[in-house]
């Protein structure tokens, strides 16, 4: 009954110890629930009266894994009032499984979890498809913790070692496949590396948290600013349309003041042409001189105070284009979940999983990222994509502080990156245990202990030095505080000169063009001019005739 009401219900006590009173014709039966039974609960007793007043106690050997042979534990006589220890038969048989083998299921994923085939009585696991013994080799995050666990409670680690990143998945039709599945259809007791699927907990037993992970991106970094536009650099686009209305307004009025003076000299005085004000403003903050009209004091008050503006703002651009000519320029850096929806840029990874915990989210921003993700498995595939440099990556931060990447982040393409300040979400792993598995208690103690003396985080350290490439490493947390290798000084060279050259070009151009149209002008004139001079002279002469 008991092995029933644990496949159908939610909420699961662990087991305790369990006395039934049985005759020796059900204790020696083939009952198929009593001998499933044997073989999952470690603490079921039976007690069988004997002869003589006595009572024999029997139960199976949990070190041997799928037994249901039972063995006398002790005999008891009635009569005659021996002291009977509890201990001595409802012993504990989780503290020392001796030698127990335990199945187990774990998808490779650094640096959770690495298995590798080290060779015979070279290991610390044995391999589910093969007689030798030891032959794999077992370490990570999850993946030492597991490891230590079993050597605390002496047991051995019978390990179905699934591809990388193949979690799996149970449907609602009773299928599915991966490791999780594989713990679902009791082929394993026990799975575990990076799982934190929480809409499995109706099927499986679910472990304590082990570990932090939080999702995020790498996205397309910041581009280089052409360097052609220079010249325009050191402000801002507020700031230059702020200062051409101020070139407008200081134009029209320097015109009217200076017409007016001129008027109040002179009534009969020709108007000053508007390029002549337009000219004197530009040439102020040119820094050049021009000839001022000192008669009057509104047109000295006036020229006073551009100059003092043209000063300020003179020192300010030549400041600024000091600053852009020494540092480089980038556009602005994708740094939001919004910032990053409203960009054309997908993003991939190597599993569906990165983004399992996003669907049915209702937030517009996620639903995009969502929508942008691909699922590439091959990683040399995704790691040639994300090179043109319009294509972000999954990468994953640790607990602590680490970052977890995929071979297709590497010294090439990293720099070209930024990580989002925001993360898509965040879990906490944990392992996925049959129902009622009876050692997820003592699982759950010695995770908490692990995690309380620190051992989870430098197990974390240790994979992901041995395993994952330091200069990335270094790269990516750089990026994450906002620094990058390429932002340094660096000598002036030609291509921080074209902007000023691309003016001067257009300017030579302009003035050559203006040039050529004014000769023009002129020849068309003087022909004109002839050619009036002419008809005026024949018109006379046919007068005169």
């Amino acid at each position: 009954m008991k092995l029933m009401i644990k496949e159908t219900t939610v909420q699961r006590i662990r087991d305790k110890n369990l006395l039934f009173f049985v005759d020796d014709v059900y204790l020696n039966g083939d009952e198929w629930i009593i001998r499933e039974a044997m073989k999952f609960y470690p603490n079921l007793w039976f007690a069988m009266p004997s002869g003589n007043d006595k009572l024999e106690f029997y139960s199976q050997d949990y070190s041997i894994t799928n037994t249901t042979k039972l063995q006398l534990v002790q005999s008891y006589n009635i009569t005659a009032g021996d002291e009977v220890v509890n201990g001595t038969i409802f012993y504990d048989k989780l503290f020392d499984l001796g030698g127990r083998t335990i199945p187990m299921a774990v998808a490779e994923y650094v640096p959770y979890c690495i298995t590798t085939n080290v060779g015979a009585h070279n290991g610390n696991a044995d391999a589910f498809n093969s007689t030798e013994s030891k032959e794999l080799f077992l370490e990570g995050l999850e993946g030492s913790l597991i490891v230590e666990f079993c050597r605390n409670r002496n047991c051995n680690i019978l390990l179905w070692p699934y591809g990388p990143s193949d979690w799996g998945d149970i449907f609602e039709n009773g299928s599915g496949y991966g490791e999780i599945y594989s713990t679902y259809t009791k082929q394993t007791e026990f799975s575990f590396c990076c799982l934190y699927y929480n809409w499995y907990l109706h099927l499986l037993d679910g472990s304590q948290y082990v570990a932090k992970s939080t999702i995020t991106a790498l996205v397309p970094g910041a581009t280089l600013l052409p360097t052609s536009l220079t010249v325009i650099y050191p402000f801002s686009k507020t700031v230059w349309l702020s200062i051409f209305i101020m070139m407008v307004l200081m134009t029209g009025v320097h015109h009217f003041i200076t017409t007016l003076n001129l008027r109040h000299l002179d009534s009969d005085a020709a108007q000053p042409p508007v390029e002549k004000s337009l000219f004197d403003m530009i040439s102020i903050y040119l820094d050049q001189g021009i000839f001022p009209n000192t008669a009057h004091s509104s047109y000295r008050v006036l020229i006073c105070f551009i100059l003092l503006s043209g000063v300020v703002l003179s020192n300010s651009y030549a400041s600024g284009l000091a600053s852009v000519l020494t540092i480089p320029r980038y556009g602005k850096s994708i740094e939001t979940i919004h910032e990053y929806s409203q960009t054309p840029y997908r993003w991939g990874a190597p599993a569906i999983a990165w983004v399992l915990s996003l669907l049915g989210v209702e937030s517009h921003d996620i639903k995009s990222v969502v929508d942008k993700f691909d699922i590439i498995p091959d990683e040399e595939q995704l790691h040639r994509r994300s090179l043109a440099g319009d294509y972000g990556l999954g990468v994953e931060l640790l607990n602590g502080g680490s970052y977890a990447f995929g071979s297709f982040i590497r010294e090439d393409n990293v720099r070209s990156f930024d990580i989002l300040k925001e993360e898509f979400y965040f879990t906490y792993t944990i392992g996925y245990a049959q129902r009622g598995w009876p050692l997820m208690e003592y699982f759950n103690k010695f995770n908490l202990e692990t995690i309380q003396f620190g051992f989870v985080i430098h197990w974390e350290r240790r994979t992901v030095r041995k395993y994952l490439s330091h200069r990335v490493q270094e790269a990516l947390v750089e990026i994450a505080a906002g620094h990058n290798e390429d932002d340094e000084f660096g000598p002036l060279s030609t291509q921080h000169i074209v902007g000023p050259m691309i003016i001067l070009g257009i300017g030579l151009s302009a003035a050559l063009v203006v040039f050529i149209c004014e000769l023009i002008f002129a020849y068309l004139c003087r022909r004109y001019k002839k050619r009036t001079v002419k008809k005026f002279k024949a018109s006379r002469l046919h007068v005169q005739d």
